[in-house]
């Protein structure tokens, strides 16, 4: 999880200095493991019975227009690292001011009489590899180690590219965002569409965007970060709360992308 270092500008390759003015992170003091599953609600009926019960669960909900980039950043190798282990995972994702997929419906948007815009800030995950092995793979939710940073300017994905970042996948998603506090822990339910962009890094309007999934159905990804070492319990307590959103949908271990994980555990219903 060394990746957070990288970000120093005295690093960057050049060319790299105005991505770098454009773009400050700052990194949390110590790595949690995060717990994941994900589902594809494709019945138009079970909807909005989900919804309504995901919002009688929660604590607080919002609307949700997330735009995530997943690059794959090098690392220096390390002696006696396995195979595999000398690049991490960068997710980096924007909050979006306003959805896309119902823009004639989105009023203008609101200014402040006063401040200016803030920069653009962009949420980035430095994600581990898939924790696996003979007991862990039985279990109903994915865990890896994370450390979440923060990105600030226009120049972010500029920068983590000039650092050698290359771009895994993209997408968009936009629905609905849901907290729940379950057996004394937080955990985050998305409930939205998913797109691919039809062309990487244009994101302007509904006409850049691609559904993902079966017929018109939406995606389930549930989440939540336990301290390191604690993931058999995360990864079960995540099961039990599984079992809650049955029979509307099933999830699973999200092993892959999310739209393609939704969308596989979708067709096996």
């Amino acid at each position: 999880m060394s990746a957070a270092a990288a970000a120093a500008p005295s690093a960057a390759p050049a060319g790299a200095a105005s991505a770098a003015s454009a773009a400050a992170a700052t990194a949390s003091a110590s790595s949690l493991t995060e717990c994941r599953a994900v589902g594809y609600v494709d019945r138009s009926e079970f909807i909005s019975v989900l919804a309504n019960l995901l919002r009688s669960l929660c604590t607080s909900y919002c609307n949700y227009a997330m735009h995530t980039v997943v690059l794959r950043l090098p690392l220096p190798p390390q002696p006696g690292a396995p195979p595999g282990g000398t690049s991490t995972l960068l997710r980096l994702s924007r909050r979006l001011p306003a959805r896309l997929l119902n823009a004639q419906s989105a009023g203008p948007r609101p200014t402040h009489p006063f401040l200016e815009d803030p920069p653009e800030r962009w949420e980035v995950r430095h994600e581990g590899p898939p924790l696996q092995g003979p007991a862990l793979n039985s279990l109903p939710a994915s865990m890896r180690e994370v450390l979440d940073t923060a990105c600030y300017g226009s120049g972010t994905l500029d920068f983590w590219k000039a650092m050698g970042g290359k771009v895994e996948y993209e997408m968009y998603r936009e629905g609905n965002e849901y907290f729940i506090v379950f057996h004394g822990h937080e955990i985050k339910v998305v409930f939205a569409n998913v797109c691919m962009l039809h062309e990487p890094g244009v994101l302007r309007d509904a006409s850049s965007l691609k559904r993902v999934g079966p017929g018109g159905g939406l995606a389930v990804e549930a989440s939540l970060l336990v301290p390191e070492g604690r993931h058999y319990e995360g990864a079960n307590l995540l099961g039990v709360f599984a079992a809650q959103l049955m029979p509307y949908v099933k999830l699973v271990r999200a092993e892959v992308p999310p739209g393609t994980a939704a969308s596989a555990a979708g067709r096996r219903k």
